[in-house]
């Protein structure tokens, strides 16, 4: 058994990165040691999750938050010669590689056509000031090297972030005749394409330095084939998954009256507010027609924070107020963030007739194959991977309004018993057959463990 370097972006601190925490048990199952190396602490990052017996924590990339321009502008600009290999070597990070790290810069902004769009450029210098900061925390960086030195087979689980400081490090180690570690990239989505920031600087470069790139869906897969000259290596597919929960509360029986309702995210990409729109629209088509079927009312339920909730919240329920309906024909409840592990405690211990998602963009959505392993039938937009996951008839394309979402659940209300039971039972077979997380994690991990043989041998 060989020993794996892993760069997160703050795991184990804080409640992110979930999916992680569920993969590494089968990781420290393969390696001998595993070290995790976080990109920067969140706020109030003490206690961290439990790890296994043989993963340690490393001090992160960056001495500051990666949103922090302040703190960016001290260390990617003025933070100092980076020498990366210890006493006497020829820098990484630093003088002899920073003419090359500012023409990378230029070069990069005309490639990415950063210099007409603000907002471009602004995340243009957000990365490459990630980067140069990365590289000037001396003394991670030369503890990077040593494991480098080692042998460590080095895992990104991110496709953006800490994987920036790859190229350079590689030709460093080239440079010095020194062991160039063999290096696996996961991506998910956000970090994979572009359309969902509007640029993601200096893929080529990373495209270039990384021997596998691990899409975690076939959509990542095709659209990083067809859109970039400069290809990784190898390209393997290796779906995420969420494990065995069991089913939602009395999953066999459709909606008794009242329709619930949930959904599950953080962030404006994945567009609350399109959700509470199409709650609203529902709400009015059930009290001007005196239901639909045999729903009466209905319970809309989510699942996140953020920094809209509270405004989104307001407005709903204000606006359900001023609709003039029966305090109970649509009830709202937003639960803010919760531990990943009350969230699948939720979808077990309440019946939910669906979940709905509506992202502008995504990879292979996690809480899609989470909501359909407790047969929660899905209505989702049509990004990422989301047609590898549930039937076509029950996508809508992004750019539809709210009101066709509502069509769709209606469509859903008036199916016969029978159709909805046999939807939620394909869902769930689906999630057993792709989105397994005890059989896609260990098959991953085999697969980087083979990888670090092939690098011995």
């Amino acid at each position: 058994m060989n020993n794996l370097l892993l760069f997160s972006d703050t795991f184990p601190y804080g409640m992110a990165e979930p999916f992680l925490q569920q993969e590494l048990p089968y990781l420290a199952s393969r390696f001998s040691k595993v070290e995790i190396v976080p990109l920067y602490l969140p706020e109030a990052a003490a206690p961290h999750r439990p790890l296994p017996d043989n993963v340690s924590l490393c001090k992160p990339l960056l001495r500051c938050n990666h949103k922090s321009v302040k703190g960016l502008l001290r260390y990617g600009l003025f933070g100092g010669r980076s020498s990366c290999g210890g006493s006497g070597s020829s820098s990484c990070g630093g003088s002899s590689s920073g003419g090359a790290m500012r023409g990378g810069l230029v070069r990069e902004c005309f490639r990415k056509g950063a210099w007409r769009s603000l907002s471009k450029l602004r995340v243009l210098l957000s990365y490459w000031l990630i980067m140069r900061a990365s590289l000037a925390n001396r003394e991670v960086m030369e503890h990077i090297i040593a494991r480098a030195d080692q042998g460590y087979l080095f895992y990104f689980y991110w496709g953006d972030k800490s994987v920036l400081i790859l190229p350079f490090l590689k030709s460093f180690m080239a440079a010095q005749g020194r062991r160039v570690p063999l290096a696996v990239m996961r991506l998910h989505g956000s970090d994979a394409i572009e359309e969902a920031k509007g640029i993601l600087p200096f893929r080529e470069q990373i495209y270039g330095a990384v021997d596998y790139a691990v899409p975690v869906s076939g959509m990542i897969e095709s659209y990083i084939k067809c859109r970039y000259a400069v290809q990784p290596r190898n390209i393997c597919t290796f779906r995420l998954g969420s494990p065995e929960g069991g089913r939602t509360l009395s999953w066999e029986r459709g909606p008794a009256g009242e329709l619930y309702i949930a959904s599950c995210s953080n962030v404006p990409l994945k567009r609350v507010e399109y959700i509470a729109e199409a709650v609203a629209l529902l709400a009015e088509r059930l009290h001007n027609e005196g239901g639909i079927g045999d729903v009466k009312s209905l319970c809309w339920t989510h699942i996140g924070d953020g920094p809209q909730r509270v405004a989104l919240e307001q407005h709903i329920k204000s606006r359900i107020a001023a609709a003039g309906f029966p305090a109970n024909l649509c009830k709202v409840e937003f639960k803010g963030a919760m531990p990943h592990r009350e969230v699948l405690e939720y979808y077990r211990k309440n019946h939910i007739d669906l979940f709905i998602h509506a992202s502008r963009s995504e990879g292979g959505p996690v809480v899609i194959m989470e909501a359909a392993s407790f047969a929660i039938p899905v209505i989702s937009t049509k990004v990422g991977a989301v047609d590898e996951m549930i039937p076509q008839e029950w996508i809508i394309p992004v750019e539809a309004t709210p009101d066709i979402l509502v069509d769709k659940v209606v469509e859903y209300l008036l199916l016969p018993d029978g159709k909805r039971l046999a939807l939620k039972e394909q869902n769930r077979r689906v999630w057993e057959e792709r989105w397994n997380a005890e059989r896609n994690y260990a098959a991953f991990a085999d697969f980087l463990a083979g990888c670090q043989r092939e690098s011995i041998d």
